[in-house]
């Protein structure tokens, strides 16, 4: 019985660990995106680019460009 009770104990601590790295790992990717401190102005490509507040990428015959939303 103790040792059941210790084999769960081990796997919810492991799927715990699991998951808080997980977490962290999305979190740091995120924070690195917005700490790259540039956004792209109107009529500048946009594949893996933000575009500035108030624009939006959108396709532009075959490219796709920072425009007015």
């Amino acid at each position: 019985m103790k040792s059941s009770v210790a084999v769960i104990l081990f796997a919810t601590l492991l799927m715990f660990t699991i998951v808080e790295f997980t977490t962290s790992e999305e979190r740091s990717s995120e924070e690195v995106v917005e700490e790259r401190g540039y956004c792209a102005q109107k009529g500048i490509k946009c594949h893996d680019l933000h575009c500035c507040t108030g624009l939006k990428c959108k396709t532009e015959g075959s490219s796709k460009v920072c425009r007015k939303n």
